[in-house]
């Protein structure tokens, strides 16, 4: 039979959610190639401080890329001489592709999270008009192969997308592709092409810059309504697509949100707990955060919110303090034995350790918030570490 927290001791646990005051400003060095590399990869980790330094490149209430493909920096100068960092980051699965554009003291002017497949960039232009040209290499329904192409446009104070169209279509049967052939402030134009069976080629198409939206646009979109009508009048293929963050998040093995007043139970690790709607779960995945060295365990995350707990089931020989470097001075006894932390401050979220144990059964959970969010959200914390339940 499952026990539960007594209300005394559920009381004592609200101890978790007393309020921290006080904050500083962040401070703003200037790095150099190396220092700017090295803060990449604590971000891609997990590393709280890194990710918001490098204006939260990554989303960390997802579990850390399992493999990085590429990952490539590189310092540009724009026509008028300001130092720009360039950072592209192709992974297994696209939810972590990147490209960001930083200036010399790590001012985010660009951040772009829509890219898919295979990634290169280049700078193209002249002395008076500069862009980061992105080309995308990626399939869809399993045997149409698809290049894709974004244009950044580089001012003194400004990188904006500003363009972005299909270069290539190729399906086995048809092949088709556009091709730049000319870059003015005014106008953008492309040249069409295609196989003799189909009439585009030495076609032209002419984007025209709004200087209202900083975009270049076509009217009517030609090209890419055609390509958009090729896909899909193509059958669907075996492998999952990746259309919507739903399907982005099923990728990584993410479960739908969880309804009110459900309850999860993990009949292999033995225990329940409430999970609200909003909420999203990950099982037997590798959680690192604040560990020592990364466990197996169960992640239950609020993307919205920023928070998450860490649920890891331990040995009834081994204590917290194995896996985390924070000292637990705090303990209470009733259906359980509750070990806890003081609530910490680390860059600008909190975390709060736990070591709950019942008979033989032992868990550690690892709790994080970001400051913003911490406040109007205690009681919904406050219920779910309550809910922790351990069948003993």
């Amino acid at each position: 039979m499952t026990s539960r927290l007594h209300i005394s001791l559920l009381k004592i646990l609200l101890l978790f959610f007393v309020s921290l005051t006080g904050c500083t400003e962040k401070k703003v060095e200037t790095f150099d190639v190396n220092k700017f590399e090295n803060l990449v990869f604590e971000a891609i980790k997990g590393n709280v401080t890194a990710n918001d330094t490098l204006g939260n490149l990554f989303d960390l209430t997802l579990p850390p890329p399992k493999v990085i493909n590429k990952l490539k920096i590189d310092s540009v100068k724009s026509f008028d001489n300001k130092q720009f960092y360039t950072l592209l980051i192709e992974s297994e699965n696209p939810i972590y592709n990147r490209f960001a554009v930083y200036d010399s003291s790590l001012v985010l002017y660009l951040k772009d999270l829509s890219l898919n497949g295979y990634l290169s960039w280049r700078k193209i232009g002249n002395n008076y008009l500069s862009f980061f040209e992105v080309t995308e290499e990626f399939r869809t329904k399993d045997r149409i192969n698809l290049k894709r192409k974004s244009f950044y446009r580089i001012t003194k104070d400004t990188v904006t997308l500003s363009l972005r169209i299909f270069s290539d279509f190729d399906d086995g049967v048809i092949k088709i592709n556009q091709t730049i052939d000319n870059i003015t402030p005014e106008v953008i134009s492309t040249i069409l092409n295609g196989h003799p069976d189909f009439p585009l080629s030495k076609m032209w198409s002419n984007f025209l810059f709004d200087p209202n939206s900083l975009m270049y646009k076509e009217y009517p979109i030609y090209f890419d309504s055609l390509v958009t009508i090729l896909i899909n009048k193509s059958a669907d293929g075996i492998e999952p697509a990746i259309r919507d963050i739903n399907s982005a998040h099923q990728s990584l093995g993410i479960e739908k949100s969880a309804s009110d007043k459900d309850e999860i139970k993990n009949g292999n690790d033995q225990f329940t707990m409430f999970v609200p709607e909003g909420w999203r779960l990950l099982r037997n995945v590798s959680i690192s955060k604040q560990l020592l060295s990364p466990q197996t365990g169960t992640y239950i995350l609020n993307p919205s919110l920023g928070a998450s707990f860490s649920i890891i089931k331990i040995e009834e020989s081994q204590r917290i303090e194995d896996f985390i470097q924070t000292t637990v001075t705090d303990s209470v006894a009733g259906n359980y034995i509750v070990r806890f932390s003081e609530k910490i401050r680390k860059g600008n979220n909190y975390f709060r350790f736990f070591e709950i144990s019942c008979l033989s059964l032992k868990f550690v959970i690892v709790f994080e918030s970001p400051m913003r969010t911490y406040e109007n959200n205690k009681k919904i914390f406050e219920e779910m570490i309550s809910s922790f339940g351990v069948k003993c």
